[in-house]
Formats: C-alpha cells, structure tokens, sequence
C-alpha cells in the first residue's frame, strides 16, 4: 500500500528540524539548503592565480583551493617554477596569503626565491619551506596534513615521487617492494582529500614523467601510481614548446622557454571543453612574461588595432578610424606610431598596463581543444585509473583490518 505523503509544510519543518539536529551534532554547518550561505559557499571554487593570464583562463580561475592539482611533464620544462612563480607572486600581492613548499627533490635554491621578489622579511616569512631528503614518505606526508589543517593557503611538494617510504630505507636493496609507494600515495590520497576541503587549501603536486614497462600505446606516465591521477582535479602537463619563425620573440628566442600546456583533466569547471590546450613563455631569470600575453591577446582580441605602422586603440562601441581612438589618463590619444612606442608607452604608464591587463582578464580568450586522438587516449587512462584504485583501496582495507 503507497504511503500518503506528508504536506510540503509538514515535511519543511520535520527536516528543519533534523538539519539543526544534524548540524548541532556536528558542532559545524555541513547540512542545508542552497539558501543557506554557508552552504552555497562550499559549492564556489576559489582560486589562486598563476601568474600566466591564459592559463588561469584555460583552467577557470587558476590553481583551484580545496582542490589537488598535478603538474606534470619531463624534465627542465617549468613545472617547479610555474608552482614557485605562483606561490611567490601570490605571497607579493595578498598580505594574508601563505605558502608551503615541500622539498624532496634537493633542487629548490635560494637564487630561484629571489629571482621572484621573495627578498623582504615579511614576504619571506609568508613562505614555508620544509627540506625532507632523509625523512621516511610517511613521515612527510603527516606533515603535510598537518600543514593544510593549520590553513596554510597552498602547498606544494617536489616531488611525491622522491618520497622514499621508511621500509624502503630498511630493507635491503635485494628486497622486493613493489607498489609499495603507489599504496602509501593512495592512503595519503584518503586522508588529505578531505583535510583540504576543510582547511581551503590548494594542494600542488610536481610529478615526472615515468615509463609504463610492458604497458601499451603510450607507455610514458605519471610517476606515483594511477591513484593520483583518480584523486586529482586538475592535471597540467607541460611541454616544451616552440618559437617560430612568425613570433615576436623569434630574434631573441635565446632569451625566452615557450612552454606548451595541455589539460587532461578539469573537474573544476562544467561550462566549457575541459581537454584544451594553451601556451606561454618565461622569459629566462625573470619568470612569466605576462607583459607578451597582454601583447598577444589585446591584439588578437581587436582590443588594440595595429594599422600599417600605427597602433590604435579606439574608443569602445564607436567606429573603429581615425579620429575615435580613446582618450587616456594622461591625456592624450592611444595613437602610436609603430610598435617600440606602443610597447615603451605599457612599459611606462602602469595604469594602462593594468587597464589592458583586466580587459585581457575579461575577455574570451579561446582554448585549443586538445585533438579527438589524445581524448580517447586521456579517458583510456582514467579507466584504468579507476580500475587500478579499487584494487589498492582492496588491499589498503586489507591490511588495516
């Protein structure tokens, strides 16, 4: 026999009233409706900005808080600097921002720290740094959970795959231990998840290319087991790119790493094709070069025309001639007669670099799509990621029973 159901009226009140039950319990606001506003604030992700404009664009935002992030790729194509240059310029623009470094790799030097303006007291204090070469996997790991409890805005560790687990240090070099750091990544991955979703924290970690012995197809994967993969939100994997002969900076690409960019996985955003790809440069010894992508983006975008050997910017809405270019701060016209005025003009007036920044920022600044090849390729992966997971999850369960 169907049982009658309640009124709306009725039934509003009865779970009311479990709601502030549930939460009292609790001792916090984990339980309501999207009208509540802690609720519907838990459902925001909050970002932190790299320092690369099309890349935040590409992701959503930037490097997402309460989430875990991989960055990923070869050797010497940024991936340290890209989280360095983060922390950094994050720590230099926010006065309440902190950020943890987690080192296991013995490769982070002093001149990197200065190299991003990390030199005053007060910056240097905001940036944590813990060197962990000698300390058993388990050990670290604790910490780091420790560290994002405290609230600690980012943390980043160099590398999970250097993390050496303690029975690796006492056993002897004939003993077989397979998997054995896959595992511990996979119970880490259980308890730091949840830690981080609490504390706010961005979890950042850098992550080598490994090879798949007797695996298929592609056999070049991320080091540290697939349950990293599984537990993550966002993946970078970074490239080497290249500087042809048509850029810009060709006549001085000496000077200058272009570094390709291809996200494999964004569960952050719903809104748009999440397998994409862009790029950026650093320029050698300096970082990001932010001032290029303005450069790039304000013209592709029409924002900035370049007319013959004029440059113009025009007055929004009205006819884009002679005659309608805008009126700036200082008073004069955006006219420039060719590019080393214009460039020199940005260099010099910061208020116009930042008003071309935040028209940069707010514009659609498309994506490539990574090709229908590598998106098989990607979702192949997460299948066996899947399906790698639940097997140490089986064993992890195993061995703590």
């Amino acid at each position: 026999m169907a049982v009658k159901r309640k009124s709306i009226a009725e039934r509003k009140k009865s779970i009311g009233d479990a709601i502030k039950d549930i939460n009292k319990a609790a001792g916090e606001t984990i339980i309501g409706t999207l009208n509540d506003e802690e609720i519907a604030e838990k459902l925001v992700i909050d970002y932190i900005p790299t320092p690369s404009l099309k890349l935040n664009n590409a992701i959503g935002g930037g490097i997402p808080r309460s989430k875990f992030t991989l960055i990923s790729g070869p050797e010497d194509v940024g991936k340290t600097m890209l989280a360095l240059e983060t922390i950094a310029d994050n720590i230099k623009k926010d006065l309440d921002f902190v950020g943890a470094w987690c080192e296991s790799e013995n490769s982070l030097e002093e001149s990197s720290i200065k190299m991003f303006g990390l030199t005053d007291k007060d910056l240097k204090e905001r940036f944590i740094f813990m060197n962990v070469d000698d300390m058993p996997a388990e050990e670290v790991l604790d910490y780091v959970i420790r560290l994002a409890q405290s609230g600690v805005d980012m943390i980043v560790i160099n590398s999970l795959k250097a993390l050496t687990p303690e029975k690796e240090f006492t056993d002897s070099m004939e003993d077989n231990n397979v998997a054995l750091q896959a595992r511990l990544n996979a119970k880490f991955m259980r308890v730091i998840i949840p830690t981080i979703a609490s504390s706010g924290t961005a979890l950042v970690c850098v992550q080598h290319y490994t090879t798949n012995i007797g695996g298929y197809g592609d056999t070049k994967m991320i080091a540290g087991g697939r349950s990293i993969k599984y537990h993550n939100m966002l993946t970078l994997e970074l490239k080497k790119g290249f500087i042809d002969a048509k850029h810009p900076l060709h006549a001085v690409k000496d000077q200058y790493l272009p570094v390709k960019v291809n996200i494999t996985k964004n569960h952050c955003v719903t809104d748009r094709n999440v397998y994409v790809t862009t790029d950026y440069v650093v320029k050698i010894g300096k970082g990001i070069d932010t001032t290029q992508e303005i450069f790039e983006v304000v013209f592709d975008k029409g924002i900035v025309v370049k007319n013959g050997g004029w440059i113009r910017e025009y007055e929004q809405g009205k006819e884009p001639v002679k005659g309608n270019e805008r009126i700036l701060e200082d008073g004069t016209k955006a006219s420039w007669n060719g590019m080393a005025k214009f460039v020199d003009y940005v260099n010099t007036h910061p208020e116009y670099y930042k008003y071309l920044k935040n028209r940069v920022e707010s514009s659609d600044i498309q994506a490539e799509s990574l090709s229908e090849e590598e998106i098989e390729t990607i979702k192949e992966q997460e299948k066996l990621e899947l399906e790698e997971l639940k097997e140490l999850e089986a064993m992890i369960d195993d061995a703590m029973n």
